[in-house]
Formats: C-alpha cells, sequence, structure tokens
C-alpha cells in the first residue's frame, strides 16, 4: 500500500509540477547581477545548469519527489476530494516558504525571505506563493482521486483489473 501511495504522490507531483512549470516558464524575474531570466531559467541556475530544457527537467524531479513525499506523509489525504486539495494547499504552501523563500533565494544568491523584504522581488514573491498553492491544490485533488482509482480497482475481480 504505502508503494502504491508513493505512486499516486508521484503522478500527482509531476501534475501540478506541469502546471507550476508553465507559469515558471511565462514569468520573468530579476537576477542578482541585474539581469532577467524566466523563472524555470533560474531554476536552471540555481541548480548550477543552464537554459530552459534544463529548469524543467530539474522542476519535473524536484515534483515527482516532493510527490512522493506527499504521497508517503499524507495517506489521510486521500479520504476524499476536499481532504486531499486542503492537505495539498497547505503542504504547497509549506513548501514555497522552505524552497521559495529559503532555498531557491540562497541558491541564487540572495539573502533567505529577499521575495518577501526586496521590494524588487515582492512580484516574484507572490507569484511563487500563488505557484506553489496550486501545486500543492493539484497534486492533493489528483493524489486523492489516484488513490480512490486504486482502491476501486483493487476492490474489483482479476479479471476486471487485467
Amino acid at each position: 500500500m504505502r508503494k502504491q501511495r508513493i505512486g499516486a504522490g508521484i503522478v500527482a507531483g509531476l501534475s501540478g509540477g506541469a502546471f507550476f512549470g508553465a507559469l515558471m516558464t511565462l514569468v520573468q524575474g530579476p537576477l542578482p547581477d541585474g539581469g532577467r531570466a524566466s523563472l524555470m531559467h533560474q531554476t536552471a541556475m540555481a541548480f548550477g545548469g543552464d537554459g530552459l530544457l534544463t529548469g524543467w527537467a530539474i522542476h519535473l524531479l524536484l515534483s515527482a519527489v516532493l510527490g512522493a513525499l506527499f504521497g508517503a506523509l499524507s495517506p489521510g489525504a486521500a479520504r476524499g476530494q476536499r481532504a486531499g486539495i486542503s492537505r495539498g494547499a497547505l503542504y504547497g504552501f509549506g513548501w514555497w516558504i522552505v524552497g521559495g523563500l529559503v532555498l531557491m533565494p540562497l541558491l541564487l544568491g540572495w539573502a533567505p525571505f529577499a521575495p518577501l523584504t526586496d521590494p524588487a522581488l515582492r512580484g516574484i514573491g507572490l507569484g511563487s506563493l500563488f505557484g506553489h498553492v496550486i501545486f500543492g491544490t493539484i497534486l492533493g485533488a489528483v493524489y486523492a482521486q489516484v488513490q480512490r482509482n486504486i482502491e476501486h480497482l483493487e476492490g474489483e475481480p482479476d479479471a476486471v483489473r487485467r
């Protein structure tokens, strides 16, 4: 059952990550050197890479890992759509604090919480909050649906599952 939860979390994390990644690709933000780049490009830069494709690869890998972690830690989210959505949104909010306000700024050469304290970055900070909460909401909703489908299939006769 734990493997199924982790698998459902990966699927759900990639679903939320795809939506969040599209936003990150479209939004441009300032760089420490004064330039501008898409948030997806900044993701690549934060991990020592360059380019949009590298940013997407890193972002989707992180989305899958965060989804797997959600699945491992949140079995109760499968109790229904509301539980999945609310737990997912809260999970996304938590990762906004950890990832969007602490880790990413540090990896890009800014101070922790710079997206809140630096007026030039506030728009990015708020956009990141929106993106993380939407990521979590989609994650939770998809996770609950995948878990429901798995439970439904487990209740079916073997002939139906094939």
